[in-house]
């Protein structure tokens, strides 16, 4: 009479199998969805790059060359507010206040920049 006996190890070297072919299967899908995702993401940062370009092209190259201390200074709403600051600013309006090279904070004045 054969024997049907399966033997322990064999037992083992299929489940040891079977185990790696699940995992192969997860890595394959992992790897689909990583491939898809890095896709979607380089696709958004491709749009916010175009729309960045854009504002920056519209932005006046005073203002992009503005500290953040500086422009807040301006207390503008909209940068359609500048064109009202900027003939302010060209009548030749400015602080007689100097600055101290020492000073760190937000109290400086920053007359070079108009």
């Amino acid at each position: 009479m054969p024997r049907t006996k399966v033997s322990k190890s064999s037992k083992r070297n299929r489940e040891t199998e079977y185990r790696e072919e699940k995992i192969r299967e997860y890595e394959s899908a992992f790897n689909g969805y990583l491939s898809t995702m890095e896709n979607d993401i380089e696709g958004f940062i491709g749009e916010w790059e175009a729309e960045l370009n854009m504002v920056r092209q519209r932005t006046k190259v005073k203002f992009l060359h503005m500290k953040m201390g500086d422009f807040l200074e301006l207390n503008l709403n909209s940068f359609d507010d500048a064109s009202v600051c900027e003939s302010i600013n060209s009548t030749g309006v400015r602080t007689s206040k100097l600055t101290n090279p020492n000073d760190e904070g937000n109290n400086m004045q920053h007359d070079h920049l108009f």
